[in-house]
């Protein structure tokens, strides 16, 4: 499975998660889950290729 699926199924299951959110007196399991989610949705963002005009960008080019 490519990176963009990945990511695209990542956002679905965190929006999901969002979702059940309750209220009050959240579970650790959830809060662990949504930073496991999070965390690799920011892995798999930064893997994606920068663009600017079509120009591609050096990694760490201060974005």
């Amino acid at each position: 499975m490519d990176n963009d699926k990945k990511l695209a199924i990542l956002e679905k299951e965190l929006r999901d998660l969002q979702q059940r959110w309750p209220a009050h007196s959240v579970q650790p399991q959830m809060i662990e889950e949504m930073e496991r989610i999070e965390d690799e949705i920011e892995r798999l963002r930064k893997l994606r290729p920068h663009t600017d005009a079509g120009i591609p960008l050096e990694p760490g080019a201060g974005r």
